[in-house]
């Protein structure tokens, strides 16, 4: 019964993982405008979305989660443009100087999602 349970949740799991870019039918990049940064500065994330043939994609819509060492803020990413980007900016208040926060974008157009991450340091 165990080695059935098991089987069946790694089905699952495999079933309904999404891939960052090419099981999900997007291509996800992101960067920061300043990897090293210091506090109560604003920070500034690019992210650029292509299809799996390496075109731009317009209108992907998504998320960009940022994981502090205290705590985690998701901010809304606004439309790709036709070039495929899309910019978001925020404040970064105290964060916790030297440790790094990772920043993950997740876009979705229609059916197709993936997630690309960036990350800085507070100094």
């Amino acid at each position: 019964m165990k080695r059935i349970l098991i089987a069946a949740l790694t089905i699952l799991l495999l079933l309904f993982s999404v891939s960052p870019s090419f099981a999900a039918g997007l291509s996800v990049k992101a960067s920061v405008a300043k990897p090293t940064i210091t506090q109560n500065s604003k920070q500034t994330v690019t992210v650029v979305v292509k299809d799996l043939k390496g075109k731009p994609v317009l209108g992907a819509l998504g998320t960009l989660a940022v994981h502090y060492k205290t705590k985690n803020i998701t901010y809304a990413i606004s439309k790709t443009n036709t070039k495929g980007v899309s910019i978001v900016s925020f404040g970064i208040g105290r964060a916790t100087k030297g440790f790094k926060v990772n920043c993950d974008a997740v876009m979705k157009k229609g059916k197709l999602t993936g997630a690309g991450r960036t990350s800085f340091v507070t100094k």
